[in-house]
């Protein structure tokens, strides 16, 4: 066995999600009176949290798509609707508050971008390469207003309207500097507007096998994975899965299923997941 091979596996690069401008310069954060307060102050159902971003006074500076992304909507060319693009990260990604897969949602490229004109829903913008420049559609100065959030609670694709009568993204919107870094490398930080971001860290490795770097999937976990396995256990075998083991937390009803399971096929029943019971179970048609 290769075991080089086999590690290399098991892991995975967890990328860094940082802002995307060579040069930052917030000229509205999501607490400007201007126009951004009402999209989440008192709101009582939809909320963002736009900041309005420049580079250097004058230029039309590019977005930079700081790890692969995926188009997944983009609206207005053509139209009186302002030009706006959403695209998620193609994986998970270290954030601020957590590893997840970032959206974001930038508005006001113009008609003419030269980087908008070769994409399309489904389009994949590589890490590295510019999402869009900034414009004037639907604005008076060249800049670009971004929302950005967590695409793994709901992901954003569109524009609704919310109590305040303001247009804002779908999905579960965060705070800026709650999804992305300043990778201070790449971006020189001009103007915050008094909004503070964390320095980009360094990548982190992380486990990219079913289960994990312990080994094994047992009482108290919790995850995707898990829930994937409660799926399957109570599609396959209902007679012993109750509807209460159904869902990502590997708790009292699950473990009494999966050692249900390693009793009738000849299996240590202890309760836990490992590789042997992971391999009996793809004999019985599960798909990690």
């Amino acid at each position: 066995m290769d075991l080089t091979k086999d590690y290399k596996k098991m892991v995975i690069l967890l990328k860094a999600f940082s802002f995307g401008m060579k040069n930052m310069r917030i000229t509205q954060s999501y607490n400007g009176t201007t126009s951004h307060k009402p999209h989440w102050y008192n709101s009582k159902n939809y909320a963002d949290y736009p900041i309005d971003i420049a580079g250097i006074d004058g230029n039309k500076e590019p977005y930079y798509a700081p790890v692969d992304m995926k188009v997944v909507a983009i609206i207005g060319i053509g139209t009186s609707v302002t030009n706006t693009i959403w695209l998620v990260s193609a994986e998970k990604c270290n954030t601020p508050s957590g590893v997840f897969k970032p959206f974001i949602m930038l508005t006001h490229w113009n008609d003419s971008d030269p980087y908008i004109k070769n994409l399309k829903v489904g389009s994949i913008v590589k890490a590295g390469q510019p999402i869009c420049e900034e414009g004037v559609d639907g604005a008076t100065a060249n800049h670009l207003h971004m929302v950005c959030g967590n695409a793994d609670k709901s992901l954003g694709d569109g524009l609704i309207q919310n109590s305040n009568d303001k247009w804002v993204s779908k999905g579960y919107c965060l705070k800026p500097e709650e999804v992305m870094f300043i990778d201070k490398e790449f971006t020189k930080v001009l103007d915050t507007k008094g909004l503070s971001f964390k320095d980009k860290p360094q990548e982190e490795i992380r486990d990219n096998s079913f289960l994990g770097f312990k080994g094994y999937i047992g009482f108290g976990d919790s995850g995707d994975n898990v829930g994937k396995i409660t799926s399957f256990m109570r599609k396959t075998f209902p007679a012993y899965t109750s509807s209460k083991a159904l869902g990502n937390y590997y708790g009292k009803y699950i473990k009494a299923s999966i050692t249900e399971f390693q009793k009738r096929t000849g299996l240590l029943a202890d309760g836990n997941i490992g590789p042997i019971t992971l391999a009996k179970l793809k004999e019985y048609g599960f798909e990690e």
